[in-house]
């Protein structure tokens, strides 16, 4: 229905909604121990607005996502600097993708 009321009415806001957390997921137990031991730290703030913003896209009232486009990519690259790459355990789409290009190779 707010999608429909937005799609009608150029002046649509967003209404006023309620941010549940779940403090033991790892992201906000992740975020929260950041915030304590780094206040300082830059990818505060775009990590707390792409969260919010998230939430707002899953439930279909982000007025325009492609907002999110630079903050995601900063964050990307933080964490491509951050965490190199380690080997994982590929996934049946990834597979799949390797075997119709021809490689013969897979991670278990």
């Amino acid at each position: 229905m707010e999608r429909v009321q937005r799609m009608l009415d150029r002046d649509y806001k967003t209404p006023s909604k309620i941010l549940e957390l779940n403090r033991s997921h790892v992201l906000i137990a992740d975020l929260a121990r950041m915030v304590d031991e780094r206040p300082a730290e830059r990818l505060i703030a775009p990590l707390i607005e792409q969260l919010f913003d998230s939430a707002l896209l899953i439930e279909g009232l982000h007025p325009n996502p492609a907002e999110m486009i630079d903050r995601i990519q900063t964050l990307m690259e933080a964490a491509a600097r951050s965490n190199p790459p380690t080997p994982t355990k590929t996934t049946k789409a990834a597979k799949a993708t390797k075997s119709k290009k021809g490689g013969d190779e897979t991670v278990d």
